[in-house]
């Protein structure tokens, strides 16, 4: 019976509607909503911000070692041809 009071007490609670805010209020409300809006987007926009010049650091990285790779695959077959070519 308890456990039936309270839900219906509960109930109840969800009926009661609070007044409406007054101007300020409102508008104080809603510029709070909008900084805490802007706050979290500027997280978002800082985390991806960090998550770019990581990609772009990797990115660089592997530039350099393809051209690394490149140099040696190149320097190698001219190598193999000038041996090649002098006996």
């Amino acid at each position: 019976y308890e456990l039936e009071s309270s839900l219906e007490e509960d109930l109840l609670s969800l009926n009661d509607i609070p007044d409406p805010p007054s101007g300020l209020e409102w508008l104080l409300q809603e510029l709070i909503s909008l900084r805490i809006a802007f706050s979290q987007e500027d997280s978002e926009s800082s985390a991806q911000a960090e998550w770019l010049s990581l990609c772009l650091r990797l990115d660089r990285l592997m530039f350099c070692l393809y051209l690394l790779v490149l140099v040696v695959y190149t320097s190698t077959l001219l190598l193999l041809w000038a041996r090649w070519s002098s006996t």
